[in-house]
């Protein structure tokens, strides 16, 4: 009977721990995607410029 109980909040604490992960994986993709459009509306402002 313990066994089961352990072998359920093994996978509790498992499940949780990819959602953290997925969680932290999808903020560090928005973060990157900010800077990239970021980046290219600076780097298209300074070709305006020139033109």
């Amino acid at each position: 009977m313990q066994n089961r109980w352990w072998i359920k909040r093994c996978k509790e604490y498992q499940g949780r721990q990819e959602a953290e992960m997925k969680k932290y994986i999808l903020s560090l993709l928005i973060i990157a995607i900010v800077c990239a459009v970021g980046c290219g509306l600076k780097a298209h402002k300074k070709m305006t410029h020139i033109i």
